[in-house]
């Protein structure tokens, strides 16, 4: 079924409203207008739903209070909130930067963990590279993750799988990776940031 252009043009104008409403001054967005929890999953969730929209609430705000140490480097804390270590909050998040950032260069995050190992030796540190770094650094010896909450297992694996491959879906004239790389992508043994800027610098 075909939606007519003035029903998607009221869709996002609806959705633009929302952005704003359910949006704070300092850039912090709630579950839903009123509510008061501000969290890291609800910015990646802003950003995301922001671009499809084309517009609403304060995109730079939102980064703002993102990008505050106590916000990026909050560990996961009362089930809902934290950034590092809540794969849903992870998820959402990498969903949102990448979408509007990509994963090379600086970005708009610099309260990053300090690099403890180099993943790309030269290039800039960035926030997805912090996010591999935790990811990879954090895997236990069987291959799986420790878990948060309600993400665990084959979910946060999923989740962490495809930040670490940075996986985009291809359009025709984009590459895949071949099976060899895959598989070593799959099994979590992946500090590949270095491979994957390589591979966008073709």
């Amino acid at each position: 079924m075909t939606i007519p252009t003035d029903g998607a043009n009221s869709m996002k104008l609806g959705l633009q409203a929302w952005l704003t409403a359910d949006q704070i001054a300092d850039g912090g967005v709630d579950y839903y207008p009123g509510v008061g929890w501000y969290n890291a999953t609800h910015i990646g969730g802003f950003l995301v739903s922001r671009l499809f929209a084309g517009g609403g609430g304060n995109q730079a705000n939102a980064l703002n209070w993102l990008n505050t140490v106590a916000q990026w480097q909050m560990g996961p804390n009362n089930t809902w909130f934290g950034n590092e270590g809540h794969p849903y909050a992870m998820w959402a998040v990498y969903k949102g930067l990448e979408s509007l950032f990509g994963t090379s260069g600086a970005g708009p995050i610099t309260n990053l963990f300090p690099q403890t190992t180099p993943i790309d030796p030269g290039a800039i540190w960035n926030w997805w590279e912090d996010y591999c770094q935790y990811i990879v650094t954090h895997q236990n010896a069987a291959g799986d993750w420790p878990g948060y909450g309600y993400w665990n297992g084959a979910l946060e694996a999923a989740w962490y799988i495809n930040i670490l491959n940075a996986t985009t879906i291809p359009d025709g004239g984009g590459e895949v990776p071949e099976p060899a790389t895959m598989i070593l992508l799959g099994s979590g043994l992946v500090g590949l940031a270095g491979y994957a800027r390589k591979r966008m610098k073709k």
